[in-house]
């Protein structure tokens, strides 16, 4: 069994540095999107990573859990794990869906939107400073149009229920997508919307546990 990973708004494998898995893992890095392209069209691209004639998961944080379900809607995957994420439109923001809608993500200047600070830290639940040193450079690294596609994305995702064979984990902190948003999450642990990378030996467990059994 093989566990593809996909980060969370164009983010790195360092995402699941703190992870460990018993099972092979391959991470699924984030492509720049094409003029006006769907996320349907773009997790068409993502899945050619994938080798679906043997069983796959896929493990998905942030806008990588959405992009998750939406590939496991074009190749099945045994299990989905989503972490720090949404598994249906109701689950995301309001704010987000309106900031989408109005188009307001192609007005933000590439240097707000790669900006980091406190609001930024207080957010993502970024509280040591290794944690704040890495989405720093998280925000560093991302392609500003990239980003507002992504943003825009989210926004307007559809996704009306989750598929079957999905586990939701998620912080009780999480700033960016809030847990009373949620329904019905599986595992909730401490931290907010880094506890990838707070909690990974915790979703480890929780993961190497379900896979096992």
């Amino acid at each position: 069994m093989k566990i593809y990973q996909i980060s969370g708004l164009g983010a790195g494998e360092e995402v699941f540095k703190t992870t460990r898995l018993d099972f092979p893992t391959q991470f699924i890095p984030w492509i720049i999107p094409e003029p006006q392209e769907t996320i349907e069209h773009y997790a068409s691209r993502m899945a050619e990573a994938i080798n679906p004639d043997e069983p796959f998961c896929l493990m998905g944080v942030s806008f990588g859990g959405i992009m998750s379900q939406e590939i496991a809607k074009l190749i099945k995957p045994q299990q989905i794990f989503i972490v720090s994420s949404a598994k249906s439109r109701k689950e995301i923001p309001i704010y987000m869906r309106a900031v989408a809608e109005l188009g307001l993500t192609a007005t933000l200047p590439d240097k707000l939107m790669k900006q980091t600070n406190g609001v930024t830290h207080f957010l993502f639940g970024a509280k040591s400073e290794g944690e704040k040193q890495a989405l720093n450079e998280i925000m560093e690294n991302i392609n500003p149009d990239y980003l507002r596609w992504s943003l825009t994305q989210i926004g307007k995702w559809k996704q009306k229920s989750p598929p079957p064979d999905l586990i939701h984990i998620h912080g009780n902190h999480d700033f960016l997508f809030p847990l009373r948003n949620v329904k019905n999450p599986d595992h909730v642990l401490p931290g907010g919307h880094f506890v990838a990378v707070q909690r990974g030996a915790e979703i480890s467990r929780i993961i190497n546990d379900y896979l096992k059994n």
